[in-house]
């Protein structure tokens, strides 16, 4: 038996204690781990007392866990498993198997519910065949969610015409990306509000004259599918080997791949690059302008920023080192520290002159906050870079939200910290033209093919030139 105590985020007091206590699979008679979250009551203050509530709450779940484990089911009960009990219960199990597991938890969970709604409450494992699972696989195929978006209803060409200027002066004047203007001369392309208000601004005239609000209905990417599959075909895996069911319909309902879209992914190109770091270096909260410039001249992970310490920064030799996670784990696990993705993602990067000077006036501003909190909530025990008020590390969500309001600022397209991965190593290989390997191993990533397959993405630019350039070897003969 292990206990793990949670605390509270605010005060720091005691609020609650995870206790687990290994017993019997009543199914297989193998040993397995039942866990528990036990509150601390209302009026319970003093340590001792405390101390003695938990060591009363543990001998209790013991016996609990000692009924649990006598239950040996009969053939004839295991006919009854309901799908939603077995699945709950194998998700629980999971963090005892994988003790840093909390990711994979959170998503097996999720894949859960989605399965749990489809079949309901009283579906019982055994009787799910293949025409059930071909069902919800088919489910999977057509569901969809909305998003609102802001389309042009009329293109601005007219304006632009009235100015006698060029669309690239006024991209300039208005500090827009000019990609993003020359979207608004198309109707029905998509745009950014705030490009859209910017742009109404400048010629004085109404958004909603040129632009309209309009609701877009997606198919869920063909990733996010397969995960919800993949959940299914290891729930009957364990199934078979717990003798409740003896086929696998999970795996052998679907023999074809979904035809979803492989979403792709979006990046900025050279362009809309320099207009990022350009307005972020100009950014007055040092410390978004900090993760902004680390995110697009490292092209490190949203949950590497996060977990960085100070001592990970070596301003005098310009490196900066990447040795572990922050990370979100849901409302029940809350903000967890933890070691890099994989062993290759622990990796020491020498740093750009840009990114050293960035975080040179970052520290110094850094420091002066840290000392102007003094001792309030965790300062005196943080050297992580990015802190919440209290001191505590910082809610990797947090930087998808610094970096969606930063873009919708200076009208860039909105893409995600991930994609700021994959736009570095982009402009890495393609227009820097560093070695593939080199890129590779900043990225930490551990295997070349790896960066070479999901990270290089090509843009219409390119298209164009490398049609120019193949051209060029035959223009004698035009």
């Amino acid at each position: 038996m292990f206990v793990k105590k949670n605390y509270s985020k605010v005060t720091g007091e005691l609020i609650s204690c995870r206790i687990v206590c290994y017993g019997k699979n009543p199914i297989t008679n193998e040993t397995k781990p039942y866990p528990c979250t036990w509150k601390i009551p209302k009026g319970l203050t003093g340590k001792k007392e405390i101390d003695r509530a938990i060591e009363k709450a543990k001998l209790e779940w013991a016996e609990e866990v000692e009924k649990m484990s006598k239950g040996h089911y009969t053939k004839e009960e295991k006919k009854y498993i309901l799908l939603s009990d077995y699945s709950k219960e194998w998700v629980e199990s999971i963090l005892s198997r994988r003790t840093e597991g909390y990711t994979y938890y959170v998503t097996q969970k999720y894949n859960i519910n989605i399965i749990n709604e489809f079949f309901g409450p009283n579906a019982i494992i055994s009787r799910i065949d293949t025409i059930d699972c071909k069902k919800f696989y088919e489910f999977l195929n057509t569901r969809k969610y909305t998003k609102e978006v802001v389309k042009v209803k009329k293109s601005i060409q007219e304006l632009i015409d009235e100015k006698n200027m060029t669309l690239y002066q006024m991209a300039d004047e208005m500090n827009l990306c000019r990609q993003s203007v020359h979207k608004a001369t198309y109707i029905d392309e998509t745009i950014n509000i705030k490009t859209a208000r910017k742009i109404a601004k400048y010629f004085h005239v109404p958004v909603d004259k040129y632009f309209r609000y309009d609701i877009e209905e997606h198919r869920y990417a063909k990733s996010v599918n397969m995960s919800i599959k993949t959940t299914l075909v290891m729930l009957f895996n364990e199934a078979i080997a717990d003798d409740i069911v003896q086929v696998n319909y999970a795996e052998r309902a679907y023999k074809n791949q979904f035809d979803n879209e492989t979403k792709e992914v979006d990046t900025y190109n050279l362009e809309e690059t320099r207009i990022f770091v350009k307005n972020a270096l100009i950014e007055p909260d040092l410390r978004k302008r900090a993760a902004f410039i680390i995110l697009m001249m490292t092209g490190c992970r949203k949950a590497e920023l996060c977990g960085l310490e100070w001592k990970d920064i070596d301003l005098d030799n310009a490196d900066i080192y990447f040795k572990r996670n922050i990370i979100y784990a849901g409302k029940e696990f809350g903000i967890i520290e933890k070691t890099t993705k994989t062993k290759s993602s622990l990796r020491e990067n020498h740093m750009a002159e840009l990114l050293k000077n960035v975080l040179t006036d970052y520290k110094q501003s850094w420091l002066e906050t840290k000392h102007q909190y003094g001792d309030h909530g965790q300062w005196s025990q943080t050297d992580k870079l990015f802190n919440q008020k209290v001191g505590k590390a910082i809610n990797p969500s947090t930087i998808n939200n610094w970096v969606r309001d930063f873009e919708e600022r200076i009208g860039l397209k909105d893409i995600t910290p991930k994609q700021f991965r994959h736009t570095h190593v982009s402009m890495a290989v393609n227009e820097a033209m560093i070695p593939l390997k080199v890129v590779s191993n900043r990225v930490g990533h551990k295997d070349i093919k790896i960066t070479d397959s999901h990270y290089l993405h090509t843009n219409r630019e390119q298209d164009y030139v490398a049609a120019e350039k193949f051209n060029a070897l035959f223009e004698d003969m035009v």
